[in-house]
């Protein structure tokens, strides 16, 4: 599975890079306060340059402009370096502690990035004794002048943390680039966690099979059978679903035409999973119990599709890749339920030929799945639910966006991208309409009995 980010140079040595293959000052300019220090930095690393040599930073990847407490490290890890040492500052990862620390993205985890500084060979006694300097040169400054306005102990050089290849020149105050700054590591940290969260709930199963039926005592509910009792309710349900279905391992390999069990296996582990996947969610325990029901009914079936369509990306399949190893098949004469709606083919054209053109990457579908749990502001909510689901639209796609825009540079090409995802968005819709002719046929037909959970789910999602 691809991991999130790339990760940075972590050995406490000069790195060199060949002219050929690194951009040039003019194409990331690094943005901070200059002094004299930082005028003879700026001096040493033009020199560098003109010498055919580029410096790295061997915190974080990006230029550097000389040493730095001992290590060859940009403005930005140099400043986070100092400040850190001179607040005597702790952080706590929100991960396992081995985030990786690259230049496009690394205010994401602020405890890791210290890690690496320490890692790297980074000198806190020199970050000590530049401040013990500072405070005797102030003080000289202002027993010699006798003026104030140097009163606080801060060195000449005050360095900003920014993206230097995504942040312009024009920007503005440094204030506001600090803000900016800030506001970029937070959406990049959110797309971390809801991409971290997506494959622990795909990971999840039952440490054993007996476990599972602690709730409900039956026959396999997991195999298809009709061990699933018919009248659990939806709310019982989501609260507990592994009265629906147990978590079996997530096996998208679709290596075999699907069967009726098959389906109705896939359904409701689906369903198990969605339920693991909303209540895992911080933006989700916001909700009262009750707006939780309401965005849970009406958005199980655009996610499932979702699942489905990007297991069908990945694999390749001409059809509709299951949870369970199987797959629904676009052509007729192989499908077990008649499709009426021509709805795998649909899904076919409208999804996963899309999906798999763009290479949409792990972290664009976590926040997909994101985005589509709080896309619509559903009447039955409650207005503090629909203040909580408004917020959290809000925040996805707006770390659907700077994600996007930290690996296209090209600001057209980045806004094409997210236009395109956002259309793949009303595609998932229009599949969950397109399957009420279906879902009436095989209810008409007694083909399948979905259970009494379901009913909800298709009262409020298969349905205009």
């Amino acid at each position: 599975m691809q991991q999130l980010y790339s990760s940075a140079p972590s050995s406490s040595t000069d790195i060199k890079l060949e002219p050929a293959s690194t951009p040039g000052p003019a194409g990331n300019a690094a943005i901070f306060t200059p002094s004299k220090r930082g005028r003879g930095a700026a001096a040493a690393a033009a020199a560098a340059a003109g010498a055919g040599t580029v410096l790295v930073c061997v915190v974080c990847g990006d230029q550097a402009f000389g040493k730095h407490y001992g290590v060859n490290a940009c403005n930005g890890c140099k400043g986070f370096f100092r400040r850190s040492v001179w607040n005597n500052r702790t952080y706590l990862c929100r991960f396992d502690g081995n985030c990786a620390i690259a230049k496009e993205h690394r205010n994401v985890c602020r405890a890791c990035r210290l890690k690496q500084c320490f890692q790297s060979g980074m000198n806190p006694r020199a970050v000590q004794s530049e401040r013990e300097l500072a405070q005797n040169r102030v003080k000289d400054e202002y027993d010699a002048e006798g003026r104030g306005e140097s009163e606080s102990p801060q060195p000449e050089m005050t360095s900003h943390e920014v993206q230097t290849d995504s942040v312009k020149s024009e920007c503005g105050s440094p204030q506001m680039t600090m803000e900016n700054n800030e506001n970029d590591g937070r959406m990049l940290e959110v797309a971390n966690r809801v991409y971290m969260h997506n494959l622990r709930v795909l990971g999840r199963v039952e440490a054993t099979l007996e476990a599972a039926y602690s709730v409900y005592s039956g026959p396999n509910r997991h195999s298809g059978g009709g061990g699933v009792p018919t009248q659990v309710g939806f709310t019982d349900a989501f609260f507990n679903p592994t009265l629906i279905s147990i978590r079996t391992p997530i096996t998208p390999t679709g290596v075999r035409v699907a069967q009726m069990p098959d389906v109705l296996q896939d359904w409701r582990r689906c369903f198990t999973l969605f339920a693991d996947w909303c209540s895992g969610l911080m933006e989700f325990g916001r909700l009262c119990a009750e707006d939780q029901i309401v965005v849970a009914k009406n958005r199980f079936g655009p996610f499932y599709w979702w699942l489905c369509a990007e297991w069908s990306a990945r694999i390749g399949c001409d059809g509709v890749c299951y949870a369970n190893g199987t797959y629904f098949p676009a052509d007729k004469n192989l499908q077990c339920l008649p499709d009426v709606s021509n709805v795998a083919e649909r899904m076919v054209a409208t999804l996963v030929r899309p999906i798999h053109e763009m290479a949409i990457d792990e972290v664009e579908k976590a926040l997909v799945c994101g985005i589509i749990i709080f896309q619509d502001e559903l009447t039955a909510l409650t207005e503090e639910g629909k203040a909580a689901v408004r917020e959290a639209r809000a925040l996805f796609v707006k770390s659907l966006h700077h994600y996007v825009q930290t690996r296209i540079k090209d600001n057209t090409l980045a806004a094409m991208r997210i236009g395109k995802l956002t259309l793949l968005l009303a595609a998932a819709t229009n599949l969950v309409h397109l399957t009420n002719d279906n879902v009436e046929l095989n209810d008409v037909l007694h083909l399948v009995d979905w259970g009494d959970w379901s009913t909800d789910i298709r009262k409020h999602s298969y349905s205009e």
